[in-house]
């Protein structure tokens, strides 16, 4: 049986990329702490670690833009992929909720993967 873990992983790089040209960069180190992984469980976003503990920030958001419920709830707000640049704070991205956006592109193709492999499978016999 083939394994979907390739097309998983093609996706969280894809991910990965898209959310690290995202990220607003004065050092680069938020950009580089951005790990995204894939399983059969879902689609897993880590921003930021102990040391890059601002990772936060461009989630909930900053001064006017704060969004409290953002900050408590990694599945507030709808994943904004064009934020801008606020005046005097950051606009929330909602990162998190960025693997929900292509979740129905990524089921499609696993969808058409298991039936090539069924295929292959009967016409093998």
């Amino acid at each position: 049986m083939t394994s979907l873990q390739p097309l998983y992983d093609k996706y969280a790089r894809e991910i990965e990329m898209i959310l690290q040209n995202q990220v607003p960069k004065k050092t680069g180190n938020l950009a580089r702490s951005i790990i995204v992984t894939a399983d059969e469980d879902g689609i897993h976003v880590h921003i930021g670690n102990e040391q890059i503990a601002y990772g936060i920030y461009t989630q909930a958001g900053t001064n006017q833009y704060y969004d409290k419920e953002a900050f408590d709830s990694v599945f507030a707000g709808k994943w904004n992929p064009n934020p801008g640049k606020g005046e005097r704070g950051i606009i929330p991205r909602y990162w998190e909720n960025f693997g929900s956006v292509i979740k129905d592109q990524m089921l499609d193709e696993v969808a058409a993967q298991i039936q090539l492999t069924i295929i292959n499978y009967i016409t093998a016999k």
